[in-house]
């Protein structure tokens, strides 16, 4: 986990490189951002964590993701150990505290919500159990974990992602990996639901999306996990 990565060597231009990978939607990476933030918002009620929570966007990047959650709470961090992303995001959210060591991160407070957005694909699978029991340490009991990947059932997906630079190291996970990943005995899966299934800005197709989480070939999903 402390070995240099890709996002090292170029988070200032991460966002024109997906851009230009997922040019063929005709759509952008905020697009999809909200469509993530759109499906955390839609299932935050019913968590019975109350309001304002205390949220860890663990590998946030240049800090897409952070700009929306900030939000939706005013007790949020981020996390990334690409030092020169966690300084990029930093920068863009300057009233967020943003870590790239683990160890100073652990002296924080635990947290109600962890969000893992497209960050485990990058995690070799040798790894991801680490990253399992890092997440655990991180969560208060009863907290709530929300991650979100690349489909693999999704082909427009797949041809993306084998397309994208910064996808070379990518290993996609379905849902039985994410199952295997969270396989701990502290871990329980509550749902996994998939979004994206329509490449479209119009606000109407978003509402017949709300009608097909179930159906596990959109271009994304959440997977829902709780520790207990």
């Amino acid at each position: 986990m402390k070995k240099k990565n890709v996002f090292d060597e170029s988070p200032s231009t991460y966002e024109d490189i997906v851009n230009e990978n997922i040019s063929m939607s005709g759509l952008d990476i905020t697009f999809f951002t909200k469509l993530k933030i759109d499906e955390f918002r839609r299932r935050l009620p019913s968590l019975g964590i109350g309001d304002n929570p205390r949220i860890l966007d663990f590998g946030c990047g240049v800090g897409e993701t952070l700009k929306y959650l900030k939000d939706l709470s005013n007790d949020v961090c981020g996390f990334d150990i690409s030092l020169e992303s966690a300084d990029l995001a930093a920068k863009r959210n300057p009233e967020v505290s943003i870590f790239s060591s683990l160890k100073e991160l652990k002296k924080e407070k635990e947290f109600d919500i962890i969000v893992i957005v497209n960050v485990l694909h990058h995690v070799p699978p040798e790894e991801r159990e680490e990253f399992s029991t890092q997440c655990r340490n991180l969560l208060r009991s009863g907290g709530w974990i929300f991650v979100f990947e690349h489909n693999p059932l999704n082909p427009a997906t797949r041809y993306i992602v084998s397309n994208c630079e910064e996808d070379k190291d990518a290993s996609l996970l379905n849902r039985r990996a994410l199952d295997s990943v969270f396989s701990s005995r502290d871990f329980q899966c509550s749902s996994v639901s998939y979004i994206g299934f329509f490449p479209f800005r119009p606000k109407l197709f978003r509402v017949f999306e709300r009608f097909m989480f179930w159906i596990p070939f959109g271009a994304q999903f959440c997977y829902l996990v709780q520790k207990k």
